[in-house]
């Protein structure tokens, strides 16, 4: 596909043979630890994106990308309840995807309306999720989570590697204590697990989806309920294929009074965002 992106022919007979090899191989094994299942997918998966696995948001999507996308939803949709640890990849594709630009030179415009179709699907997911059966929703949640503590650790090490850099000589970081600099330029020692960013934003969550305001707010000092308009008359000139779930999801939390800014919602790793949304469904 990498070499021959550009014949039609091709692309789509070879698409159309891995899901037929996914529909075999779960129809003939559903044990957990199914190889043929995890690499066919695996392998799909590597296909969605000109870079799997490097989280780049300049990255732009070529139409072999998009079949690709496609033949991966389609698996998705009717196979849900066969797919165990490879949700793992899956999940992580959508999250890399979730950062990429719908607008995309390489992309023809007999595309569009699938662009379009993906960037509602990240929509749909938390509600599709309630036809999982318990042990379905178990692996995705699971997913969800490493994929949500990755993200986080990653997070963190690359501030700490910035602080070390700007602190170096004075500073010396432990095994169980990461500095933490606020706004003001300040330095606290006093960073505990329950002070990291993953405690914070698991607390937002908490907050935005059970409809409890967000400390320290004020009722004098309401959320600005005015946003950017996103309705567009090229789906495409969205800002990233997660943007109308983000949307959506803040529409919500803007209803609730929660005082959070939208620059700072849209910015929250997916993987957490959709614990958050699904847990919520």
């Amino acid at each position: 596909i990498k070499r021959m992106y550009g014949s039609h022919v091709v692309v789509s007979q070879t698409f159309k043979s891995y899901e037929e090899l996914a529909f075999a191989s779960m129809a003939m094994d559903r044990a957990p630890d199914n190889l043929r299942r995890h690499a066919i997918l695996t392998s799909l998966c590597k296909l969605c994106l000109p870079s799997w696995g490097k989280k780049r948001t300049n990255t732009q999507l070529k139409e072999s990308n998009i079949d690709a996308i496609w033949t991966l939803i389609r698996i998705i949709h009717t196979h849900y309840e066969d797919i165990f640890d490879e949700w793992h990849p899956i999940l992580s594709t959508l999250d890399q995807l979730s950062s990429i630009s719908m607008s995309s030179k390489k992309i023809p415009d007999t595309h569009a309306k699938s662009v379009n179709d993906i960037s509602c699907s990240f929509v749909r997911l938390p509600e599709f999720t309630t036809s999982f059966s318990s042990e379905a929703l178990s692996h995705f949640v699971t997913s969800l989570i490493k994929l949500s503590n990755g993200t986080l650790f990653g997070i963190q090490t690359e501030r700490s590697s910035n602080l070390s850099r700007e602190t170096s000589g004075k500073l010396s970081l432990s095994e169980n204590t990461i500095d933490k600099v606020d706004n003001s330029g300040q330095i606290s020692d006093n960073f505990s697990r329950e002070s990291s960013l993953g405690g914070k934003l698991i607390s937002f969550a908490g907050r935005a989806f059970g409809g409890v305001p967000a400390q320290g707010s004020s009722g004098n000092n309401p959320p600005n309920p005015q946003r950017p308009n996103t309705e567009f008359t090229d789906a495409r000139l969205a800002k990233s294929y997660s943007n109308n779930l983000r949307e959506a999801a803040f529409s919500k939390i803007a209803a609730m009074k929660i005082s959070t800014p939208r620059s700072v919602f849209m910015t929250i790793p997916l993987p957490l965002l959709l614990i958050t949304i699904v847990s919520e469904v």
